[in-house]
């Protein structure tokens, strides 16, 4: 007998990331410079989505690529395995090489080698688990990689573009909304745009291009958030004092998914403030995933991946 579809199935690249904070700001880093280890964190922003909506109590099916075999990636499995009801890994290609540097100014740097996450990437091959809700790192680097078969016809499909060109956007809609039977939701980050219209014209753009909602995220900046029946709302970024900002996007996102979920018609405006409400949050803590999570994987990295 099949099982009965899931809340949310996520769909993407999983690897756990080294973390360095340099007591300098970017500008000065020069030949090099000593700084002090943080706790490891993860990417991309499917496992986070997932594991905030897990931990709302959704049933949350995952199919991502695999880790590797190291201590924290042992541990990293662990935590999934903990706390989402059916999760897929690819085959174990290796462990991705991940670095974020953080700076005193809070200017983060990621450096990554991503190889052996796209080959396992490259194997998974899925049919996108039955699930209300789909969501799908879509980032430039990792499309073409994403096989994913739709049969299931999800009602929500989110998709997350990531630092995409705009004028990439276009044809990534083309290639998706003749799949996609349901509603389809496309958020890409605007780092760089500062002007409050610019964003709003983009999230409107993206709608006239094809999708039923647009998320045109621009970190301290705020976000513009747009939809088929409604024009373009934006609204800065909360003020609060920034941490970490490297889980606000998928908390974001998360939170937009549970609202939608809740309320299919939400308007823009009162999107918009959920999104900034679950960013800004984030931003207070330290690491990208959330505060439970968090918790539960130092656990699993003290007792080797095992619950004591």
């Amino acid at each position: 007998m099949s099982e009965p579809p899931a809340d949310l199935a996520v769909i993407g690249y999983f690897a756990a990331v080294q973390r360095l904070m340099l007591p300098c700001a970017l500008a000065d880093v020069g030949g090099g410079k000593a700084g002090v280890q943080l706790g490891p964190t993860l990417t991309a922003d499917a496992p986070l989505v997932g594991l905030d909506l897990a931990g709302r109590g959704w049933s949350v099916a995952a199919h991502l690529t695999h880790p590797g075999r190291g201590r924290d990636q042992q541990a990293a499995i662990a935590l999934l395995e903990d706390r989402i009801e059916r999760l897929t890994l690819g085959p174990d290609c290796g462990a991705p090489m991940e670095i974020q540097l953080q700076h005193i100014d809070r200017e983060v740097v990621w450096y990554c080698d991503p190889g052996p996450g796209l080959r396992s990437l490259a194997e998974l091959g899925v049919v996108a688990p039955a699930a209300r809700n789909l969501y799908l790192d879509l980032f430039d680097w990792l499309e073409p990689l994403i096989c994913v078969d739709l049969r299931h016809a999800p009602t929500l499909v989110f998709l997350n573009g990531g630092l995409r060109p705009c004028d990439s956007l276009a044809p990534l809609i083309q290639r998706w909304r003749p799949r996609i039977q349901g509603r389809l939701v496309l958020q890409v980050s605007a780092a760089g745009i500062t002007d409050p219209r610019e964003l709003a014209a983009r999230a409107d753009l993206i709608v006239e291009m094809g999708a039923d909602l647009a998320v045109v995220t621009a970190s301290a900046n705020g976000l513009a958030i747009a939809a088929r029946n409604a024009s373009a709302v934006h609204r800065p970024a909360r003020d609060v004092t920034v941490l970490d900002a490297s889980g606000a996007g998928a908390a974001a996102s998360a939170a937009l998914i549970a609202m939608l979920d809740r309320q299919p018609d939400a308007a823009p405006a009162a999107l918009v403030e959920v999104a900034l409400d679950a960013g800004a949050a984030r931003c207070t803590v330290d690491g990208a995933v959330d505060p439970a999570s968090a918790m539960r994987w130092q656990l699993f990295r003290e007792t080797g991946g095992m619950e004591q």
